[in-house]
């Protein structure tokens, strides 16, 4: 599957916790995944802690739809919500999430300030391949390079549609797999 293929910057999450097997299992597989060179972390705070992983994840959409109620008016929504987290977190925790509307609304509000400060973005739903091509072009038309930004994938995602989706964006933007979202 990746013999012809630079696996070096491959990137894999586990974001096994909300449907998991049992918590017996999960940590069995992520025991067995912190035997990989690729695999970094866990959203798991409790296997994290317990077995020294790094904790990662990234927004949840609960924070846009709080945002679409708290929000002065539906179409601000979503740069508040964008605003108000990096006001929370200015230098961490920068991947966002894009589709709790749709991708192209997402980036019609994620203007030049916004795609500079946070790292990267998250793809949940929707043709992963679209959605990454969709996203490259926006960091070009707005004068940054894609390779300087990350781009998650999380959606339905197993190890070959993560290697497939890496075969596909690797030379053009950094790229990370949370797997156990299906």
């Amino acid at each position: 599957m990746t013999a012809d293929l630079d696996m070096s910057a491959f990137r894999l999450m586990d974001f096994g916790t909300r449907r998991r097997f049992s918590r017996e299992v999960q940590e069995g597989i992520v025991r067995r995944l912190q035997q990989e060179p690729w695999f970094v972390g866990t959203s798991n705070y409790d296997l994290a802690r317990r077995l020294n992983l790094t904790p990662m994840g990234t927004q949840a959409h609960e924070w846009f739809q709080a945002h679409q109620q708290i929000s002065p008016s539906l179409a601000s929504s979503q740069r508040a919500a964008l605003a108000a987290w990096l006001e929370e977190y200015p230098d961490q925790l920068g991947i966002a999430l894009t589709d709790c509307i749709t991708m192209d609304a997402f980036l019609r509000d994620f203007g030049p300030e916004f795609a500079t400060r946070y790292q990267g973005l998250r793809h949940d739903s929707g043709d992963p391949v679209e959605w990454g091509e969709k996203a490259i072009a926006h960091y070009q038309k707005l004068g940054i390079d894609p390779l300087s930004k990350v781009l998650v994938f999380s959606d339905n995602l197993d190890l070959a549609k993560a290697v497939d989706l890496y075969r596909h964006f690797a030379s053009r933007v950094k790229l990370s797999f949370g797997i156990g979202t299906r």
